[in-house]
């Protein structure tokens, strides 16, 4: 079976390019859309599976797919969407989902060089889509006064009112930021100036390679690669973040809805486990002394939760 090695990057432009140069690679340069029907999509999507993709990649190649046609079909190009009825569900894989704990990216961070530090902090301590957000991030986004930075979105930005989104600059980066501040080339506008000059130069964020260099550290570092190397950082990040504050508000700050969250980011890790199972003296004494007098109020004077009135039931359910 052929393997193929196609990134996953954060930009539309380049996965749309991506897609494209599939289909033709496919059905051909020259070959006219009209004549394209629905047994070629299906044919297409078998060919898509046949490649060992992931069934996520092959849900959106046949999103766009879908996009496409739809458009030509708009513009009269040809005479039907062959792919309006020819999609892949996207399979959601659990066992990919690993959270990084901060032992393990403590050690990692100890083989980087100071760019690779701050590149690694921003997505495991703040939530940076990488590289498209970490190396979009401009010095004049930094507000060192309220201690926020402004995260300018590729992936997202053709949404509306989805193009930057504002989060704090976290104690975890503060250090890391300010000393990339110090070294930065007089002048110089992105936090990443040289690594996204690099990436900018023959395209788009698929040039960045980062992935191949940040195994290498991981592995310098005594370490095992985690599947999807940046998506976990940023999903560990999350994991943390809505320990200590409300949900509504990490996601803000992460640049997704709250199903994404659950869905793709969350994850239960073993300190969960050990905190539900050695709660605080006083909590366990509130639950003694709830369960010893039922319908007593609480210590703060407020009814307990069954004389609640927005609780009492009404009739039969």
């Amino acid at each position: 079976m052929q393997q193929e090695n196609d990134a996953i990057t954060d930009s539309p432009e380049t996965v749309a390019a991506v897609a494209i140069a599939r289909g033709q690679s496919h059905f051909g340069p020259d070959r006219d859309l009209a004549t394209i029907n629905e047994g070629d999509a299906d044919a297409f999507k078998l060919w898509l599976m046949g490649r060992n993709l992931s069934a996520t990649t092959v849900h959106k190649r046949l999103q766009f797919a879908r996009m496409f046609f739809r458009a030509a079909h708009r513009r009269k190009l040809c005479p039907s969407n062959p792919f309006e009825d020819v999609k892949s569900k996207a399979i959601s894989r659990p066992e990919r989902q690993q959270f990084v704990t901060r032992e393990t990216i403590n050690r990692v961070l100890d083989a980087c060089d100071p760019d690779w530090r701050l590149i690694v902090k921003l997505s495991r301590f703040a939530a940076l889509r990488c590289p498209s957000e970490t190396f979009s991030l401009q010095w004049q986004d930094i507000d060192w006064d309220k201690m926020r930075m402004t995260i300018r979105s590729p992936k997202t930005e053709h949404h509306e009112g989805r193009a930057s989104r504002s989060c704090p600059i976290f104690t975890e980066i503060q250090s890391e930021l300010r000393a990339a501040y110090e070294r930065a080339p007089e002048r110089a506008v992105f936090v990443l100036e040289s690594f996204r000059s690099r990436a900018m130069q023959k395209g788009h964020w698929r040039n960045a390679n980062l992935r191949t260099q940040f195994e290498r550290i991981i592995r310098r570092a005594g370490v095992e690669p985690w599947p999807r190397l940046f998506h976990q950082l940023r999903a560990s990040c999350e994991s943390e973040l809505v320990r200590r504050f409300p949900l509504s508000t990490v996601v803000k700050w992460v640049g997704h809805d709250i199903s994404i969250a659950m869905k793709h980011y969350l994850s239960v890790t073993d300190d969960d486990f050990v905190s539900a199972a050695t709660a605080p003296d006083a909590m366990q004494e509130a639950v003694r002394t709830a369960a010893n007098n039922p319908g007593q109020p609480t210590t703060n004077g407020e009814p307990p939760v069954e004389d609640s009135p927005c609780l009492t039931p009404v009739g039969r359910y």
